[in-house]
């Protein structure tokens, strides 16, 4: 770009600042420019559209030409400091100190670039490494799960209500002496356990009888999802109309065929199979955020804001959408984005640090990485090798079978070459 002037002014972690002057003369040509394609569009009563003159264009057109010679020779500007300074830029820069005078534009750009770092001490990481071991508790725990998920409710007449009660009630509730939208219902069934109302509610039930009525005086909390209610005062006009209890089925044989299994003893040792499984998928996650906290800590590097705010929002995003799947749609994530914020620059710095030395120990997937998932999962789904083979051909799915192949080499590296 001709008449175009680029000094370094800073280089800072993941940022290079650059400083920009166009002369006169490239900005009187842009200007030209400008006017002429102004011209050619301009609709101006008495002549024919683009006939009319030019000195006319300048002087009825004079603010829209300089918007258009800037849109024009900023991002030229910014191109070619990406090109003569070799920025490999992650964003569009940002834009500042503005200023055009005397017929010379200058600004400044702020570029955002990858961290430039040298990964360290990633072998002989301290781990603490876990052995998958399931407990007559946690057998008899999801035994009990499985039961109460096949569980009943029956009428109990005679109930007081307690903590395990499930209860059906009519209830108002007030604001101010005003009923207030969504604070009232007929007929809802809740468990006093977990009711999903304000503290108070459910245990300002307890020991009531059937058809009793009763007044709660209770508060809304400050960080409620609904800002119109949070920190009020609220009064809840409650009638007890049915009071219920669990009943969970034997552990026998008959309920056990339910779950596939043959017998109670089958049923116990498929179930502690899956609970091993599931702990060793666990124990598998805990390591390896174990081994990225170490890497951030054996290697402080800044990263890019940018990326670091994009994946906040995303957090943020996925959490709203995690709250709306429970009717919760006006959820406020505010108070939570600190702790999103924290979340994402580590995920951020974990990105860096496992590429990095993903690269330097050149670990790959290859065809034979891939034909070993593909023969695993011809041998889970035998009568479906179309499908299977199809899943595998898909180019997205390739690329993520790819990457979760690559992960795994890298955790079993690192895991490989910890501290024994």
């Amino acid at each position: 770009m001709n008449g175009l002037e680029i000094k370094i002014l800073e280089k800072r972690p993941c940022e290079i600042e650059l400083e920009f002057e166009i002369n006169q003369e490239a900005v009187d040509a842009a200007r030209l420019k400008a006017f002429t394609k102004i011209q050619a569009q301009a609709e101006i009563k008495g002549f024919r559209k683009g006939k009319a003159p030019l000195d006319m264009i300048k002087m009825k057109f004079s603010a829209n030409a300089e918007h258009e010679l800037l849109q024009e020779l900023i991002p030229q500007a910014i191109s070619e400091g990406v090109k003569s300074q070799k920025i490999d830029a992650l964003f569009y820069p940002e834009v500042k100190d503005m200023d055009v005078k005397d017929g010379i534009v200058k600004f400044k750009a702020v570029y955002e670039v990858a961290p430039n770092f040298e990964v360290n001490n990633y072998k002989g990481l301290a781990i603490k490494k876990k052995v998958a071991k399931v407990t007559e508790k946690d057998l008899k725990d999801y035994l009990n799960q499985l039961r109460d998920r096949s569980s009943s409710l029956e009428v109990d007449e005679a109930a007081i209500i307690s903590d395990d009660s499930f209860v059906t009630i009519d209830y108002e509730g007030k604001i101010d002496g005003e009923v207030f939208e969504g604070g009232s219902e007929k007929d809802r069934i809740l468990s006093i356990k977990n009711s999903g109302f304000i503290d108070g509610f459910s245990e300002g039930l307890v020991g009531l009888k059937v058809a009793d009525e009763k007044k709660l005086e209770l508060k809304f909390p400050k960080d409620y999802h609904a800002k119109e209610y949070a920190d009020k005062d609220v009064v809840f006009y409650v009638k007890v109309l049915e009071i219920k209890k669990k009943v969970l089925p034997k552990l026998d044989t008959e309920f056990v065929k339910k779950f596939g299994a043959d017998s109670v003893e089958d049923l116990k040792k498929k179930t502690k199979e899956s609970l091993n499984l599931e702990k060793e998928k666990q124990n598998k996650r805990e390591l390896e955020d174990e081994v990225i906290d170490k890497l951030i800590k054996n290697n402080p590097v800044e990263v890019p804001k940018t990326m670091v705010v994009n994946e906040t929002n995303r957090i943020a995003e996925k959490t709203k959408e995690q709250y709306k799947y429970y009717g919760m749609n006006d959820f406020d994530v505010t108070p939570m984005m600190d702790k999103f914020k924290k979340d994402a620059e580590r995920q951020v710095k974990a990105y860096y640090i496992l590429n990095q030395i993903t690269d330097k120990e050149s670990l790959k997937a290859d065809d034979q990485d891939i034909e070993s998932r593909i023969q695993e999962a011809l041998k889970q789904n035998p009568t479906q090798e179309k499908e299977v083979k199809a899943y595998f051909e898909d180019s997205k799915n390739k690329v993520n079978i790819m990457t979760d192949i690559v992960h795994k080499k890298l955790f079993d590296f690192l895991l490989e070459n910890a501290k024994k």
